[in-house]
């Protein structure tokens, strides 16, 4: 493979990981966001 090559696959595969990091922050932030609701739901019963 030759060095443009290389660069290619380097940025999608750094793309791939940073769309997949962000995406699981993004589940983390969601899960704790439905823990708070619940849990505030719990409080008024």
């Amino acid at each position: 493979m030759d060095i443009f090559s290389w660069v290619v696959v380097l940025t999608l595969f750094l793309t791939c990981f940073t769309l997949l990091v962000a995406g699981i922050i993004d589940a983390v932030r969601d899960g704790k966001r439905i823990d708070e609701r619940k849990s505030k739901e719990t409080q008024h019963l």
